[in-house]
């Protein structure tokens, strides 16, 4: 799957309606970019001081939960040196960095990932969406760089990446109305037998408007993270996975539509057997137990 970008263009558009926003974020762009450092960050921006430091903060919380799911030993770092994040006030600032930093095309895009082992970076323009809701997607795009640089790089299932995304979102703001309205299409879905099968989701497209798509991912992280057989080894599953799979470095979670199409034709049953091999060796029990057991939860406490 040679010539992926490490470029990530990301949808800032919610694919759901959005969760309440009593806190508007603050119109105000300072002039100059200002900086905060903190353990495992580095940030830059021209929002007002305290949203910035703000930022700082929930960069170095998301940061300790991804941790806590992946039991990542305290000495252990995930990437090299510090994580570059860029926040931007305005359309005007951020599309003049993001031209400069990233090519032309990147400049009206929502924002964008480049998840270097030794020079990990995000850019978001803060604007345009409540507070909140901008928090919640630069956990989700921190998940996403957490999950691809922790120790080996590979390519990692849909359903792991976008369930885990959705999942820290989730945590961060537990009245977010998608939670609901998740826990909804999910338990239809299973009810009428329409939900996606586990194979599917490693190789399936996964558009940001495909709501069911990531209200079942987020049930699936959901359910590992209750049922008492696999809880806490989520970040085991995970390098069991990258243990078994082939490096490959600067992969983010969406792929182009020409390399899912080699995916698809050259390695998908391969690239299952692995994810079903490392469902045996870290949760002991196969894809079908799984499917099995999830929907049961699904139907019990949904």
């Amino acid at each position: 799957m040679r010539g992926l970008c490490l470029i990530l263009t990301l949808s800032l558009v919610a694919a759901a309606p959005r969760p309440p926003a009593p806190r508007p974020m603050p119109p105000k762009a300072e002039s100059t970019q200002q900086k905060v450092a903190t353990a495992h960050f580095d940030l830059e921006f021209t929002v007002p001081p305290n949203v910035g430091k703000g930022c700082a903060s929930l960069c170095e919380k998301a940061y300790e939960r991804f941790s806590d799911l992946f039991a990542v030993p305290q000495d252990e770092a995930v990437w090299e040196g510090k994580c570059k994040v860029f926040l931007f006030a305005t359309s005007a600032q951020y599309a003049a960095f993001a031209a400069a930093t990233a090519g032309p095309a990147t400049a009206q895009s929502g924002g964008f990932a480049r998840p270097s082992k030794r020079n990990p970076l995000i850019v978001m323009p803060m604007y345009g969406q409540d507070a909140i809701r901008l928090e919640q997607v630069l956990i989700h795009e921190l998940s996403h760089v957490f999950l691809q640089l922790y120790r080996k790089e590979v390519v990692l299932p849909t359903w792991l990446q976008e369930g885990c995304a959705q999942y820290f979102e989730f945590l961060h703001h537990p009245a977010d109305s998608r939670r609901k309205q998740s826990l909804a299409i999910v338990k239809a879905m299973v009810a009428a037998e329409q939900c996606r099968p586990l194979r599917e989701f490693w190789v399936a497209p996964f558009p940001a408007s495909d709501r069911a798509g990531y209200a079942q991912a987020w049930s699936f992280i959901h359910w590992l993270s209750q049922n008492p057989k696999t809880r806490g080894k989520i970040g085991k599953f995970v390098l069991k996975l990258k243990e078994l799979a082939p490096e490959q470095k600067g992969v983010v979670h969406r792929m182009s539509e020409a390399d899912l199409k080699r995916l698809v034709q050259g390695a998908a049953e391969k690239a299952f057997e692995i994810q079903a091999d490392a469902f045996r060796q870290v949760f002991g029990m196969t894809v079908e137990d799984f499917e099995r057991s999830w929907k049961q939860f699904v139907l019990t406490t949904y």
